[in-house]
């Protein structure tokens, strides 16, 4: 299948929401063109959608080191990295540890 078909589907993929069937798509299309910016910032966005956080960050710093200057990715980079940073919260690091964190 063509570069330009897998594109087309993958993004079909996306528009229903399938996002394991997108990012096999994305998967395959990376692999023939790991420097494509655009195929890494629309896996970045299957990651988020599926919630690997962290495997969506690591496509967007591979296109940061591509096109380092793109303040867009570069915000969504952060925002990622602020969500996942809150999501991994240890609950006995907070200042009431004498209160049952489960209660």
């Amino acid at each position: 299948m063509a570069m330009e078909d897998l594109l087309k589907k993958a993004k079909e993929k996306m528009a229903h929401e399938q996002w394991d069937a997108a990012l096999e798509l994305w998967d395959r299309l990376y692999k023939e063109d790991p420097e494509n910016t655009e195929v890494l910032e629309q896996r970045a966005e299957v990651y988020h959608k599926l919630n690997r956080l962290a495997d969506a960050i690591n496509d967007l710093n591979r296109y940061l080191k591509i096109l380092p200057g793109d303040e867009k990715i570069k915000a969504r980079k952060e925002l990622l990295q602020t969500i996942l940073k809150n999501s991994q919260l240890d609950i006995y690091a907070c200042t009431n540890t004498h209160l049952d964190p489960w209660a």
